[in-house]
């Protein structure tokens, strides 16, 4: 692999480093969410992870001990994936600085609902965006052309084909819904 292979797929694996972390993350909130609903046991405040919900927390008796480590080892866990994040996001600010599609990611923040966590994956994931010629083979490469059942004369369009890019279609979804 010559230069811009390597920095590419460097850029890849922070991007994908970061969806595992915030996946893993996401994860053990739900496993300490079932774990407390199982118990019937729910904090009267507004916030998940903050201060006050952790000291609640951390002053619940549980039955066995064994509970009390599993709540724990799932608290452990989401702040050991959320510092981790962080430190991911340090990386990704300092390969974009050098990073020679830099100017493609920085175009596509200029849009409506792209911030910089949509545009360095979709910029990753894709390359240099320049090489493709219409929106439809943008489209083509992201898997977001409709499947074609066709019969003789008969055309029906189907479903997206999911065929292309996944990471650059997850960071368009998250980009979609930053927008909201």
């Amino acid at each position: 692999m010559s230069g811009p292979q390597v920095e590419a797929a460097a850029m890849r694996d922070l991007t994908r480093a970061r969806e595992d972390t915030i996946s893993a993350r996401q994860d053990a909130q739900f496993r300490r969410q079932a774990l407390l609903r199982r118990h019937a046991l729910r904090s009267t405040g507004p916030a998940h992870w903050g201060p006050a919900p952790l000291r609640w927390l951390s002053e619940i008796v549980w039955p066995t001990p064994a509970q009390h480590s599993v709540l724990q080892a799932d608290v452990r866990v989401v702040q050991e994936q959320t510092e981790r994040r962080q430190r991911l996001a340090q990386a990704r600010q300092e390969q974009v600085k050098a990073w020679r599609l830099s100017p493609g990611g920085e175009a596509l923040q200029t849009l409506r609902g792209v911030p910089l966590t949509v545009a360095v994956p979709l910029v990753a994931a894709m390359g240099d965006l320049t090489r493709l010629d219409s929106p439809r083979a943008l489209m083509q490469c992201l898997g977001l052309m409709p499947a074609a059942y066709s019969s003789g004369e008969q055309r029906r369009p189907g479903s997206m084909t999911k065929a292309g890019q996944t990471h650059a279609r997850r960071g368009l979804v998250a980009g979609a819904w930053a927008d909201r």
